[in-house]
């Protein structure tokens, strides 16, 4: 069976030497809207940005374009996890949150008693992606109470045949995001209806790569994670074509199905949150509108698909009503 939650690995996800060498392959730079230039005389050259580890490629990605054309920029983006990530957020000790969810009630409660005031802004959107081991050449599809029966509370499947009879009589070593993941929490929501309902029996882990590892390295394994990782990780591990409930179809978590709208239910939006205080800062406006302005550009090359520009219009309206 699946191994101890608390066995937590040791991955260390992506590091900025790998993001400097997409954004250079990717030709993104040149291309992108250029934010007004900082001084050294900036009061406060860096920003503290933390949170969502799906998110967290997306913002490192802008972040790296921006500080490519402001070299008194530092951008520091962290990735525990959007639910580790409001902790520090909701306490005033971050700018800026990555977040694969909404905030919860009592992460709102926690910032109103903090005296922290903030705005959501929608970035983009992501498919949560449902990996496999390359060796599996049995699953030509789940539906979504497959994995509803899978990954649910107190669930009775043990082995892919407990799925469907014609499958292996094997064990299936289940992996997927921990409690502090909005990934964790948007998946289990969309399959079961409540956030959190899950198996306690299976390896969850803090960040999405080490998800990768365990599936690329178990024949009979089957995990969940963000579009972007399976996009990096294509050699390492397969991604499952999704049936969703009343739907005859099953899409793959493709470009096009994802634009299309038929990748569903595993579709979801991506926000980053400011904390109001922030914009006091220069260098904290600046990057923001940036991020809004080249967001599109970055997002396909880092494995993400754009907010649309009435998203992001509806952005810059937002942000001018908090710092005008």
């Amino acid at each position: 069976m699946a191994q101890n939650p608390s066995d937590t690995g040791d991955s260390t996800g992506r590091t900025d030497s790998t993001r400097r060498t997409f954004l250079a392959s990717a030709g993104v730079v040149g291309g992108l809207a250029l934010a007004g230039c900082l001084g050294s005389g900036d009061d406060g050259g860096s920003i503290e940005a933390s949170g969502s580890n799906t998110v967290r490629p997306l913002t490192e990605a802008v972040a790296e374009a921006y500080e490519d054309e402001n070299e008194d920029a530092v951008i520091n983006v962290r990735g525990p996890g959007t639910g580790a990530g409001f902790e520090e957020f909701t306490q005033g000790d971050t700018d800026i949150q990555n977040a694969s969810r909404d905030i919860k009630p009592d992460e709102q409660d926690r910032a109103d008693e903090n005296d922290i005031e903030f705005s959501r802004f929608t970035v983009g959107q992501d498919g949560i992606v449902v990996y496999l081991n390359p060796d599996n050449d049995f699953v030509d599809y789940l539906s979504v109470d497959e994995l509803e029966a899978i990954y649910e509370f107190e669930s009775d499947i043990d082995t892919w045949s407990d799925v469907r009879s014609e499958w292996p009589d094997e064990e299936i070593d289940i992996w997927g995001r921990d409690s502090d993941s909005g990934t964790f929490d948007y998946f289990t929501e969309a399959l079961t209806g409540e956030a959190g309902n899950v198996r306690t029996d299976y390896s969850a882990r803090a960040e999405t790569s080490a998800v990768v590892d365990g599936v690329a390295g178990s024949e009979f394994a089957i995990g969940f994670g963000g579009h972007s990782y399976w996009v990096e990780n294509q050699d390492r591990v397969d991604a499952a074509a999704i049936q969703d409930r009343g739907e005859s179809e099953a899409y793959e978590p493709t470009d096009e199905n994802i634009n299309a709208g038929n990748y569903t239910p595993l579709t979801r939006p991506l926000f980053i949150f400011i904390n109001h205080d922030s914009f006091d800062r220069e260098i904290v406006r600046d990057f923001a509108r940036f991020y809004f302005d080249n967001v599109t550009d970055v997002a396909g090359n880092a494995g993400f698909f754009g907010a649309t520009p009435e998203e992001l219009e509806a952005n810059h309206d937002k942000m001018d009503q908090v710092v005008n």
